[in-house]
């Protein structure tokens, strides 16, 4: 069943993480669970939200030399919170862009979509308010990247 994404959705606390572990572990895949990523760990779960500036993430150029990073040599940092999550159909995220040069600074809007097809998941990526100094080509380039990356974690 390679090439497949699978999405387990429900209501906390009805079995989706159990159940998603297990089937990754079976399948031998890779197994992401968006609450460890906005929820902070707490007893009860599920009671606060992790801080968007502690979501942070950085992107490392393999090459520096050959592409320029937005916030120093060969390095893109930004912090990224969601704003809207429809199961199995959209995510809508909004990431801000650290960077000394304000043509790089800013906040970009992403909206991921969702769409089943008989080969696993479509997924569209539209970015709004892309900073000015971000050329389209590189931008497309990046989302290229992060797709690509994406599917090689879980075919």
């Amino acid at each position: 069943m390679t090439g497949r994404i699978v999405h387990i959705t429900g209501a906390s606390g009805s079995g989706t993480t159990t159940l998603g572990r297990a089937l990754a572990e079976r399948l031998g895949w890779m197994h992401l669970d968006t609450d460890d990523f906005y929820w902070l760990p707490t007893d009860p779960p599920y009671r606060e939200k992790r801080p968007a500036e502690t979501r942070l993430a950085c992107c490392i150029y393999k090459n520096p030399h050959s592409q320029r990073g937005k916030t120093s040599t060969g390095r893109d940092t930004f912090h990224g919170r969601f704003i809207e999550l429809v199961p199995c159909e959209e995510i809508v995220e909004v990431i801000e862009f650290e960077s000394p040069d304000p043509r790089f600074a800013g906040e970009m809007k992403i909206t991921t979509s969702l769409a089943d097809t008989d080969d696993g998941t479509a997924i569209t990526l539209l970015c709004q308010d892309v900073p000015a100094g971000i050329r389209l080509e590189d931008n497309e380039m990046g989302c290229g990247s992060s797709l690509r990356n994406l599917a090689a974690l879980v075919e």
